[in-house]
């Protein structure tokens, strides 16, 4: 925008267009603007304090000066957004009134006895330490006089039980709810006053009591709720709660979700355990929740084989599953592969080492890919030791997906020399198994990313897996001659003996291969004939 186009141009800009380019500008953005051209002021203002910040001791002392008062009072009907962090910022906001009781007078309206600058509010961000009693006041006086508030977030420790109940129960309107920082008090309660058009729910560290406090609260909310009013919260989506539940995980859920609905579609806690209890499953499977993704967080880590198996057997419903391998035991994979008929995702990080059991991480795998039918995504990269896929568990049963489209994994393959003697008939036999290998994975069509091997324990000679696919013409890598999808081939932790034929190869069988990694750290070093290939030909595969 420049001052000479401004003027003309203003006057035939439509409304829709600057409604839809200018709230993506930054505060400093639209301030330049306005100070441009005078005549974009009245068009640009609205946006310009939609959302008010003052989160530092210099911007206060600034919006203290009659004139940035003045502003202030001329533009807070244009304030939806406010992000509180210091309490002196509500002497600014709330300037009469304050200190009057939690309930106003009988037959007195509430707006009378206290006044607020900002009436027109969709969301509210506090980030207090403390909130003492009389800030409380004034935070309810601020929630009370914006009942249009539709996304409230706080982060502080509330002691008081009145910090989120009475604000639950005052928002008519509250469709986003977050609560940071340590809560006491009655979670059961808090619940169950949430406005009916709430939609996302984040408790992230409850400590949950019913003392007599507690249930004196209970009855102050559900007065202020209606005394037989029993809200429904049909539009919840999502609710994810961290804390202690003092082992009342179902009489404090187990209302809530019965008055949920099946828009309920997330849902974490407490490392799922809360959501394993047999009348939460019960009330969940009421409301037709469909379990769609076991995500790693940071309470699993509390969580044994048997309880990550018994989160996993809750549902065969399953979209993903991300865990951290050394989470992967044996009681696990089962339900894993029990569990896998509609998983797209299989993510297992980390390292996973030997585990005791009755099925091995490598054939569990394979039970996985044999039956989980709808998998795109298997990340296995870091399995190692005797729990690594084999060649007879690749072998062994037919894959029934033919949509995977990223395939990570280290596969243990005889190599003769290496595993075997290197006379002739065991290496073409030897060369077979490989071939067979490779040509399972190459009936992937779909597959844009393919990852073999591992990386070895220490550098040297051991820092490559030696028992793996050679990738050579030999031993079958015409056989991936269907991924004309493949973009990403990544060799590097094989001693895979690839030279100039199997480089011409794939630049005539693979169009969309733009990644080619391993050839610059091979076993043994790239000969001159293979470098002035990759240089004249690919020079982006050895970058």
């Amino acid at each position: 925008m420049t001052s000479s186009s401004t003027p003309q141009n203003y006057g035939f800009l439509p409304p829709e267009v600057i409604d839809s380019i200018v709230p993506h500008l930054y505060q400093s953005d639209l301030a330049n603007c306005v100070r441009v051209s005078r005549s974009w002021n009245d068009a640009l203002t609205p946006f310009l304090w939609r959302t008010l910040n003052i989160s530092s001791e210099r911007e206060l002392e600034h919006f203290v000066t009659s004139q940035a008062q003045g502003a202030l009072a001329r533009n807070a009907g244009h304030v939806r957004n406010l992000e509180l962090s210091l309490e002196d910022v509500l002497n600014l906001l709330l300037p009469s009134h304050t200190t009057c009781p939690l309930e106003p007078e009988a037959g007195v309206p509430f707006d009378k006895w206290a006044t607020c600058l900002v009436t027109n509010l969709f969301s509210v961000s506090i980030r207090f330490r403390h909130v003492p009693h009389d800030l409380q006041m004034k935070i309810l006086a601020l929630y009370r006089l914006n009942p249009g508030i539709r996304r409230l977030f706080l982060s502080c420790n509330a002691y008081d039980e009145w910090q989120a109940s009475h604000i639950t129960a005052h928002l008519p309107n509250l469709q986003e709810f977050h609560l940071e920082g340590v809560w006491y008090g009655d979670v059961k309660t808090l619940l169950e006053s949430l406005p009916e058009c709430i939609r996302t729910v984040q408790l992230l560290d409850v400590r949950h009591s019913s003392t007599n406090q507690g249930e004196a609260a209970a009855v102050e909310v559900k007065s202020l709720v209606g005394p037989n009013e029993v809200r429904h919260h049909r539009a919840l989506e999502s609710l994810h709660i961290e804390g202690n539940l003092s082992g009342k995980e179902e009489e404090v859920l187990v209302p809530f979700l019965e008055s949920c609905s099946h828009r309920l579609q997330f849902l974490r806690g407490l490392g799922s355990t809360i959501f394993m209890r047999p009348k939460v499953v019960e009330a969940l499977i009421k409301i037709g929740f469909g379990w769609k993704m076991v995500e790693w967080y940071r309470s699993l880590r509390l969580l044994s084989d048997a309880d990550i198996a018994e989160l996993v057997s809750c549902s065969s419903q399953w979209r993903e599953i991300h865990l951290p391998a050394t989470k992967v035991e044996p009681w696990t994979v089962a339900a894993i592969a029990n569990n896998c008929s509609h998983l797209e995702v299989l993510s297992l990080r980390g390292d996973v080492w030997s585990h005791d059991g009755n099925i091995s991480l490598g054939l569990g795998l394979q039970t996985v890919l044999s039956r989980a039918s709808r998998l795109k995504t298997l990340q296995a990269h870091s399995v190692t030791g005797g729990q690594m896929i084999t060649a007879e568990n690749i072998l062994s049963s037919e894959w029934a997906t033919r949509s995977l489209e990223v395939l990570d994994m280290g596969i243990v393959v005889p190599r003769a020399g290496k595993d075997a003697p290197s006379d002739g008939a065991v290496s073409q036999e030897l060369c077979a198994i490989q071939r067979q290998v490779l040509r399972r994975i190459g009936q992937q069509k779909r597959l844009v990313s393919l990852v073999l091997g591992r990386q070895g324990d220490s550098l040297g000679e051991n820092y490559h897996q030696h028992n793996c696919l050679e990738m050579t013409l030999e031993s079958g890598l015409d056989e991936l001659a269907c991924l004309s999808q493949l973009e990403v081939l990544d060799i590097q932790f094989l001693d895979h003996r690839v030279a100039v034929p199997e480089l011409e190869w794939m630049a005539k069988n693979l169009p969309k291969l733009w990644c080619l990694r391993g050839m610059g750290n091979c076993v043994r070093p790239p000969g001159p004939e293979v470098l002035q290939w990759l240089q004249t030909n690919r020079p982006n595969w050895i970058k």
